[in-house]
């Protein structure tokens, strides 16, 4: 989850007064099946981005579908699932 490492730092910049530009316009949220993976899709559908959630279960995050929010079967233990994506 190292998109969502780089996120929780630039909201702390941001709460210190340190301008922080995000350029992308597209994230890849992996482990978005529950807790801060899916917390993090959601802040990030909403402040605009077009968000790709992955986890290995679809069916957890169908409430993500429903939100605007891309699900993808990703299980990053597995090399085919990898190229599959």
């Amino acid at each position: 989850m190292i998109f969502a490492s780089a996120f929780s730092l630039a909201i702390m910049m941001a709460a210190k007064g340190t301008e922080v530009i995000i350029m992308a316009k597209a994230v890849l949220v992996t482990g978005a099946s529950s807790g801060i993976g899916k917390m993090i899709a959601r802040e990030l559908k909403s402040a605009g981005f077009r968000v790709y959630a992955a986890a290995r279960r679809l069916e957890h995050m169908a409430d993500l579908e429903k939100d605007g929010i891309v699900p993808m079967a990703l299980d990053l233990t597995r090399d085919e699932s990898i190229v599959a994506c």
